[in-house]
């Protein structure tokens, strides 16, 4: 039988997956895609027909879906969300958790003297506070040999005008995702990786200031050297899917770059 990445029958939880054109549906898809039990996560009522869309096309490749609707920004929420995904699927674990929800908060105009507090806080509580609370949330359910995957940015360990907080949040996950390696591994059995993506044009990009958008894409393509392009939802979806299966299980506090090498120098 040739080698796969199959997920069979794994509950993977995936936040921040409910735009079909953003990197965590992309994972929802791939996973689905294998045989995964997939649990679409999307924050607000005006996502919500969005994400349906995402668990149908999951179904539609062969996987189960269900939707959850919920902020992982707090505690509260993220147990709101983990309850509701054991709920959903009935079988009492979850196998696979991706803390994908975020997004950039990058702008030309922020510098040392224009950093805004409020800022510094929304970047920390969504890229390192946030994943922290679903990892407390999700251990509980997730047996030997679960995966926990975060979505950094390689952003945290690059020069990029207009990120100082954005980048230094992801970077204390980076730190922490090592930590938490070695605590989870030897109690638990449980991997924990980062996967940082490079530029890749999502909902969350576009929505930057036109001249901020281009900069970002003249940096991402300057930088790549694996092709002069920016990436797409599936280059960093299938790093997932090598990271959440039984092949990467002898890896584990790592930072993979999934950039076409941007970060790599």
């Amino acid at each position: 039988m040739p080698d796969t990445y199959s997920l069979p029958q794994k509950v993977a939880l995936i936040t921040g997956s409910g735009r079909e054109n953003g990197i965590g549906a992309a994972i929802a898809l791939a996973f689905a895609r294998n045989g995964a039990w997939v649990v679409i996560n999307h924050v607000s009522d005006s996502s919500a027909s969005r994400a349906q869309q995402v668990a149908e096309q999951a179904r539609k490749l062969g996987g189960k879906a269900i939707v959850v609707q919920g902020s992982v920004t707090s505690r509260e929420g993220a147990r709101k969300i983990v309850q509701e995904a054991i709920d959903g699927f009935g079988v009492g674990r979850i196998d696979i958790l991706v803390n994908n929800a975020g997004g950039p908060t990058i702008s030309s105009s922020t510098k040392l003297l224009d950093m805004d507090p409020s800022q510094i806080q929304d970047d920390f509580t969504l890229n390192y506070m946030a994943p922290v609370y679903m990892i407390q949330e999700v251990v509980p359910f997730m047996p030997s040999g679960g995966r926990i995957i975060n979505i950094g940015g390689l952003v945290s360990r690059m020069y990029l005008p207009g990120a100082p907080a954005y980048g230094a949040s992801k970077a204390a996950m980076d730190h922490s995702t090592r930590v938490f390696a070695a605590e989870l591994g030897k109690e638990k059995g449980i991997t924990v990786n980062v996967v940082a993506p490079g530029g890749v044009l999502t909902d969350a990009l576009l929505g930057l200031p036109e001249a901020d958008l281009n900069n970002l894409q003249v940096i991402s393509r300057q930088l790549a050297k694996a092709a002069d392009r920016m990436g797409t939802i599936e280059d960093i979806a299938d790093v997932v899917l090598f990271v959440a299966s039984e092949k990467s299980r002898w890896i584990t506090g790592h930072v993979f770059a999934a950039g076409g090498g941007i970060g790599d120098f």
